[in-house]
């Protein structure tokens, strides 16, 4: 994978995810993901748009994502921060939140054992219920800050 994809995005939408913009490597622009919008169309050189809210930008402010020149960014929570007491509204430690929610016994099991899920990378095996709480919480699921696509949110 080369560069990030609209189906990285997508899960993380619902949830105020923040994103840095960069133009030629510069950062141009920081805020909140509010809405991507697809444009197909033969003649497109900007088939995605990034519409932020940010200090620079109080008001929604529109990009057009041309991937010649602009990228984004999102910042993400590495997963070993499930480990770490991490703070969204509250604070609080991401296993222990899970281990609280999990209600059936194959999700427990995989609470148990998610030490070294983690490890081995093996966490698209999460239970969905329990997943989607990475997803708002904006852990790293896809492995972008790995790969260079994502902001470690500890060192944005």
């Amino acid at each position: 994978m080369k560069k990030l994809e609209l189906k990285h995005l997508a899960a993380y939408l619902p949830y105020k995810l923040n994103c840095n913009l960069y133009d030629n490597g510069e950062l141009i622009n920081n805020g909140e993901l509010m809405t991507i919008k697809t444009k197909y169309s033969e003649n497109s050189e900007n088939p995605l748009t990034f519409n932020c809210k940010s200090k620079k930008y109080p008001e929604k402010y529109t990009h057009p994502l041309c991937f010649n020149y602009v990228e984004i960014k999102p910042i993400l929570r590495p997963l070993s921060d499930l480990f770490k007491e991490i703070e969204t509204n509250e604070k609080f430690i991401p296993v222990l939140e899970l281990k609280q929610i999990a209600d059936t016994d194959y999700e427990r099991d995989f609470i148990e054992n998610l030490e070294q899920i983690v490890k081995e990378n093996k966490i698209e095996y999460m239970p969905y219920t329990l997943l989607s709480y990475l997803f708002e919480w904006h852990f790293d699921i896809f492995g972008l800050i790995e790969k260079g696509l994502a902001v470690d949110f500890n060192k944005a």
